[in-house]
């Protein structure tokens, strides 16, 4: 169980059902949005380079407003205790307490009352922003929704880092593209119920060897990648172990023909990996890319308005043809070039002539514009959205702006969700890493530490909820 060549055949199956979804496949479909939203639309295209190849990127203009929109969004997480009460009274007793534990007034009970609960709460939603800040999770948060609405789905992977906190180890996370996280059962959207999932990555080989030798692993038996002398493919195997009523997820590390590191126990009830879908697909837990479904826009946009380009040139600068026996001189594009003819009426009224270029519909260029306009408009992203047209009818633009909010809704739902998913796993690991430790706080009584100890509070189950509020600029949003 769990051998190398099973785990290879694992990720086989998985790949080949990405190889088979949507017309083209997860990879090249996404290798393509990548292209569209880079700027790079007419790769591929075997339109010759003898005329303007014009792009009006909506997809990028789309994709960053909405973006944006998401990551402006003022949310923050905070965590309550099951079954602890947390009215007005009581907020205010724990109020109390944490001003004396920020002072170091307070000897904390030889067990955990709910009003330490209580504290322990607003000191971990605190903390979070602490952490956030430590990872610079804005910019992080920033690359995850980008991938999701290039590929449809973003994917955050937490770790803990024994070097990290002066050596005491702390969390770290890292994006990973979709292409990586290969999942057991694609119909099953709930990550936690997955029987397994699978991270790949590719590392060099020397070092590889290294880290085998140091887990005992089989070092020996680590060969490099057929199409690198230097490179590896790792495939990093988690899934969970189920005994009485406790769950751990185990993982372990093997290449197509090695064991790098045999089977360990993360201590983790959850999975380290956070999925944010741009836009659910049914019955899959890989999201929909909205890129998708605008390329056939972005296509005809950047055809029409190369060939009114073209035409605008030709019509401008249209061709001439000139009768070579009649004109002996050299000819130019200069204005108010003298030309010497020699011969007849005829033969100078011959000599020059330019081609007329085909009548061109003067509705041709509104009907570029009405197809971005109505290209932005569907897509939550139009003029009226950005606050750029500007109606004398206040309802009309009340109407528009209801429209473009209810886009969003569903998006933003998905955003928090996520958000709050993060959360609950950082508290794993916190509970089941952290021990001892006093951990920094940051609030109305400056900066202080919360004797933190793991052991006090695991039994204790939390929930997260995203609850929108207005911040400080300088301060991080999780």
């Amino acid at each position: 169980m769990n051998t190398p060549k099973e785990i290879f055949k694992e990720y086989e199956t998985s790949r080949n059902f990405k190889l088979s979804l949507g017309e083209k496949g997860l990879y090249s479909q996404n290798e393509i949005n990548r292209r569209f939203y880079m700027g790079d639309q007419w790769y591929g295209a075997n339109v010759g380079s003898d005329r303007p190849l014009v792009r009006h990127n909506i997809v990028r203009r789309i994709g960053e407003y909405k973006m944006g929109e998401l990551i402006s969004d003022k949310t923050r997480i905070r965590f309550t205790a099951e079954g602890i009460s947390y009215l007005n009274k009581e907020n205010e007793d724990s109020l109390a307490l944490k001003s004396q534990v920020a002072s170091g007034k307070y000897t904390f009970k030889e067990n955990a009352d709910d009003n330490e609960i209580r504290l322990l709460s607003q000191a971990l939603s605190d903390y979070l922003d602490i952490t956030n800040q430590k990872l610079h999770f804005g910019s992080k948060t920033a690359d995850i929704l980008r991938n999701s609405f290039v590929s449809g789905t973003g994917v955050l992977y937490t770790y803990w880092d024994n070097d990290a906190e002066n050596e005491k180890g702390d969390i770290a996370c890292e994006v990973l593209p979709v292409e990586n996280v290969y999942f057991a059962d694609y119909s099953e959207e709930d990550t936690e119920k997955q029987p397994y999932i699978i991270l790949v990555t590719h590392c060099d080989t020397q070092t590889l060897k290294h880290t085998a030798a140091m887990w005992g692993g089989e070092p020996e038996k680590i060969k490099s990648d057929s199409y690198s002398d230097t490179k590896t493919t790792v495939f990093t195997k988690l899934y969970k172990h189920y005994k009485e009523n406790a769950c751990n997820v185990m993982a372990v590390c093997v290449t197509e023909t090695a064991v790098v590191r045999p089977a360990y126990n993360t201590h983790l009830s959850r999975y380290p990996i956070n999925i944010f879908q741009w836009e659910k697909r049914d019955g899959c837990i890989l999201g929909e890319s909205e890129v998708t479904h605008l390329l056939p826009n972005q296509i005809a946009i950047n055809r029409m308005l190369t060939a009114h380009v073209w035409a605008s040139m030709s019509m401008g600068m249209p061709i001439m043809t000139v009768n070579g026996d009649t004109v002996a001189g050299e000819i130019t594009n200069d204005p108010g070039q003298i030309i010497k003819i020699y011969g007849t009426n005829e033969d100078v009224a011959g000599a020059i002539r330019f081609v007329s270029p085909p009548d061109f519909s003067t509705n041709f260029s509104t009907g570029i514009s009405d197809l971005i306009t109505n290209t932005l408009e569907s897509s939550g992203a139009g003029m009226t959205t950005l606050g750029k047209i500007n109606y004398n009818n206040t309802a009309a633009i009340q109407s528009l702006s209801q429209v473009a909010g209810v886009s969003m809704a569903s998006l933003v739902l998905r955003y928090r969700t996520f958000l709050e998913e993060i959360a609950l796993l950082w508290l794993d690991f916190w509970k089941v890493k952290y021990g001892k430790r006093s951990i920094l706080i940051e609030d109305e009584n400056g900066q202080w530490y919360f004797p933190f100890d793991s052991s006090r509070y695991l039994n204790v189950h939390f929930h997260a909820k995203a609850i929108k509020e207005e911040t400080n600029e300088s301060q991080s949003t999780l």
